[in-house]
């Protein structure tokens, strides 16, 4: 067993109890006080020890990782690209073609209001006995799907509901000393800190 199992079985032992300990412990005067002074330094030491643990195991993996995302998405990119420029080609040809279908739907129908005009009837009716064009929704292996998204047009007319307060920025304002802005209760908390 190498050195570093030894300190992962150490710590391991020590987890066992530690909550219990620590629930257990009175403090009743300023000797044990400063005794939880002295456990709260050696907790965060052992933190500290797993990090780095956990770092020394994980960052190397992780690095790694990182640099395979980057290379296959290095790989892909130019796909990707040549995917966007012709999925837009597609949609505009689409897009020209409904502009042919709707022209010619607008002709058959003029036309059929001129013959409902002749022969009194409804324009409903002439057209319910004309074949409308329709563009095909799928060519080959190619669908058209019409999906709901939406652009932020104007920041300030968006409904409160959408909106989400930007706690890192409030937090850094705090600690530059504002101390009041609206509909946020700025406060002390007491925390222990340790050396």
């Amino acid at each position: 067993m190498d050195t570093q199992d030894k300190e992962i079985v150490t710590i391991q032992k020590e987890a066992k109890d530690i909550v219990s300990r620590a629930t257990s412990y009175q403090i009743t005067s300023d000797v044990t006080y400063e005794k939880a002074t002295e456990v709260i330094s050696w907790i965060k030491g052992v933190i500290k020890q797993i990090e780095e643990k956990r770092l020394f195991h994980t960052k190397p993996l992780n690095d790694q990782i990182k640099k395979e995302n980057e290379l296959y998405k290095s790989y892909a990119k130019p796909f990707v690209e040549a995917r966007n420029i012709m999925d837009d080609k597609m949609l505009e040809y689409h897009r020209e073609q409904q502009k042919k279908i709707d022209a010619e739907n607008e002709r058959i129908r003029q036309e059929a209001e001129k013959i409902a005009k002749k022969e009194k009837v409804s324009v409903e009716e002439i057209m319910a006995s004309t074949e409308q064009k329709e563009i095909p929704v799928t060519v080959g292996t190619a669908t058209v799907r019409k999906n709901w998204t939406f652009e932020i047009v104007d920041e300030t007319k968006v409904p409160r509901d959408f909106l989400m307060v930007n706690r890192t920025k409030v937090g850094e304002a705090v600690r530059q000393g504002a101390r009041k802005i609206s509909g946020i209760n700025i406060f002390e908390k007491e925390i222990i800190a340790t050396r």
